[in-house]
């Protein structure tokens, strides 16, 4: 009897079902064939599995100093750092739904990027939005309070052109539906 490898990470549920990745997926054909842009043969979805992304999130507590003796202003910053590209955002997720789940090992991308190296990306990304939103008349005080390797869940749909015979791989949000990104993910 084989036995799957499986891990256990910080997941969310994700809200939409397998139909409608690949219905999502099948808009973005019909975008291109309008405007011509992509092959005009119809994108069909040939399957789509779950799959978990990895992501570093952090928070960190900022104390902007201000001019003319103003308070100093308090702010939580939250940012999100693709643990495949090394991309920072904000964090754009309730960390409240978040949940433990056990998932078997092939269906979890692993990262790339380190936890050292994601740290640096985060702050050097706080630090460019503090000092554009806030202007701190001195350098600003940064502390980070948390951080966590989380995996959010992501539809990957791997569509084909059947004339040309293209196959591409399409990540789609589990959670808002958004097409993500084309990725070379390979999959068992």
């Amino acid at each position: 009897m084989e036995c799957k490898e499986e891990k256990n990470i910080k997941t969310f549920e994700p809200t939409i079902s397998t139909r409608d990745s690949i219905k999502r997926v099948e808009r973005v054909g019909l975008f291109k064939r309008l405007t011509r842009r992509g092959n005009s043969e119809l994108l069909r979805g040939i399957e789509s599995k779950l799959v978990y992304y990895p992501f570093w999130f952090f928070t960190f507590d900022v104390r902007v100093h201000r001019a003319f003796r103003l308070p100093d202003k308090k702010v939580m910053i939250p940012v999100a750092v693709d643990a495949v590209s090394g991309k920072a955002g904000f964090l754009e997720a309730n960390l409240g739904a978040l949940v433990d789940k056990t998932v078997e090992k092939p269906y979890i991308i692993p990262y790339t990027v380190e936890y050292s190296n994601a740290v640096n990306i985060a702050e050097q990304f706080c630090k460019l939005y503090v000092n554009r939103e806030y202007h701190p008349f001195s350098l600003p005080d940064y502390i980070l309070m948390e951080y966590q390797l989380i995996h959010p869940p992501y539809f990957a749909v791997n569509s084909t052109n059947e004339p040309a015979d293209q196959h591409f791989l399409v990540l789609v949000n589990g959670i808002t539906g958004s097409v993500e990104q084309k990725e070379e993910i390979l999959l068992d």
